[in-house]
């Protein structure tokens, strides 16, 4: 992968953050935020991976929204970062943050359900025995 390759999904984020924040058409539902931004090898496409506090309606309508004015957000761009070719933009809901909520819950509900006795006060070494005291 070479250098402008790897730069540009960072550079995208920070430019289409800002379109987002100050300079969009109509305003997006929910307070959208990119969580990642994968850019295709040939440059010509970009995936903006979007994250949405709120409701599944307002997610799946910021979404759409985001979708229906990525020709806009695209034109900025390329004014902005003066490429040749700047790739087009799909919006794609991103619920990494969600599934992440939902697995700290499972823990929690797994820690509660474990006697507080059942973890060693000191980690058992690799072959399942206690480790040696130092001194």
């Amino acid at each position: 992968m070479s250098y402008r390759t790897h730069r540009l999904p960072h550079v995208f984020r920070e430019e289409i953050s800002k379109v987002l924040l100050r300079e969009l058409r109509d305003k997006c539902p929910g307070l959208p935020s990119i969580t990642e931004v994968k850019v295709s090898p040939d440059l010509s496409t970009a995936r903006v991976f979007i994250s949405v506090f709120g409701s599944p309606e307002l997610q799946r309508e910021a979404v759409l929204k985001l979708n229906e004015q990525a020709g806009y957000v695209r034109k900025l761009l390329g004014q902005r970062l003066r490429l040749r070719r700047v790739p087009e933009l799909r919006f794609v809901f991103d619920d990494a943050l969600e599934h992440g909520q939902r697995m700290m819950e499972i823990f929690q509900e797994i820690a509660k359900e474990l006697p507080p006795d059942d973890s060693p006060a000191e980690p058992l070494a690799p072959d399942g025995t206690a480790p040696a005291a130092t001194g």
